[in-house]
């Protein structure tokens, strides 16, 4: 690898970091490892980058960046990270395997509380009167071309294809050795693509229909491709539980205002610290020109939480959507007024790092009352 130091004279902060490492290698068509120290950015290349083109790449994403996240509360305590990293640990102890870049296999104690956190947060979707599904991992390229998502969000998306209907294909198969790289030619075009969320298989399974009032909500799987993988903090997949409203406006706010309610409190009973701030997602390109829409109406809330060796991550986010996937969609509201929606999303591992980032890795040793919390 080789390494490229460019100091830059700017403060470099959460979001500017996060919009980097995400579109640098995008803006620069290579494949790179994006790493900070201080002032000093170090990027990590196969090949040599042009020092200069490196520079004003990075100076337009630092440009369409917002620099502040409005802040709407804070909750601190007194519970310090962990002065030991306790990922290590959890490696050795077999809890948690590394299967590919990005992807784990969980066991033993780590699933107990992975359990016990699943268990307590469908317990309130329940009480949201929401019907619980389950969702396929494949959602059709054709529903997420038509939402907008692939438009918006290309860099993230994972394609699944099979091989061409050919028998000169699949006999050529025949000759794949140990460590073979697939030929992307014998590959159909792909017509389905891994679940980046939850939200879009309820959306694509309502398609057309008139609804009441109502709320759905799963546990499942997401998959995202990163540029970088760091621990538990950013996956290529993951689990998710959203909690899903369809109605009036106020039945979709009121939703999204009780979940963060719900999710602080829950948050101050494990006396883990957080700040809830105004966000935005990641749009690439031209989509970008939806994030101060979406700031400005505070479409997006995210609750974040530092975890060890400093680093700040999002573990929930309240998101409104208006009407602009009811209406891709083709969902009718009983209501006189407009219908809205909105999705509520937990990260599992996520919240599990800020856990584990607190208490440490041996759960006997954790206090009764996070114990009583989870009900572990």
């Amino acid at each position: 690898m080789i390494t490229t130091k460019l100091r830059l004279d700017l403060a470099l902060d959460k979001e500017i970091k996060k919009s980097l490492i995400e579109e640098l290698p995008y803006s620069l068509n290579s494949k790179l490892e994006i790493t900070f120290d201080g002032p000093s950015i170090f990027i990590h290349s196969e090949n040599k980058i042009s020092q200069k083109e490196a520079l004003i790449s990075i100076q337009g994403i630092v440009n369409k960046t917002s620099s502040e996240q409005e802040l709407l509360s804070r909750h601190d305590t007194n519970t310090e990270l962990v002065g030991e990293d306790p990922f290590p640990k959890l490696v050795s102890n077999d809890e948690i395997k590394e299967t590919g870049e990005g992807q784990f296999i969980y066991s033993g104690d780590f699933l107990l509380v992975f359990e016990a956190l699943e268990k307590r947060l469908k317990h309130y979707c329940q009480l949201q009167d929401s019907i619980e599904q389950k969702y396929p991992t494949l959602i059709r390229s054709s529903e997420l071309i038509n939402a907008g998502y692939l438009k918006s969000f290309p860099q993230h998306a994972y394609l699944s294809s099979h091989f061409s209907v050919s028998k000169e294909v699949l006999e050529s198969l025949e000759s794949l050795e140990p460590d073979s790289i697939i030929d992307k030619n014998t590959l159909d075009n792909p017509s389905y693509v891994l679940a980046p969320t939850v939200c879009y298989h309820c959306f694509s399974h309502l398609k057309g229909n008139t609804l009441n009032n109502s709320a759905f909500s799963s546990l499942n799987k997401c998959h995202r491709h990163e540029m970088q993988y760091q621990k538990l903090s950013r996956l290529s997949t993951y689990w998710m539980r959203e909690l899903m409203y369809f109605g009036d406006q106020n039945f979709v706010q009121d939703g999204l205002d009780d979940a963060l309610e719900f999710t602080k409190q829950f948050l101050k009973n494990l006396n883990i610290p957080f700040e809830v701030v105004v966000a935005s997602d990641p749009f690439f390109g031209n989509a970008q020109k939806k994030v101060p829409y979406q700031k400005i109406f505070r479409l997006k809330i995210e609750i974040i939480t530092e975890v060890y060796g400093g680093e700040k991550i999002a573990i929930a986010s309240f998101n409104n959507h208006q009407t602009s996937l009811i209406e891709s969609y083709n969902i009718s509201i009983n209501s006189e007024t407009q219908g809205f929606s909105g999705c509520i999303g937990w990260g599992f591992e996520r919240i599990l790092h800020a856990i584990y980032s607190r208490y440490g890795h041996e759960i006997n040793s954790w206090p009764k009352e996070l114990k009583q919390t989870l009900d572990l």
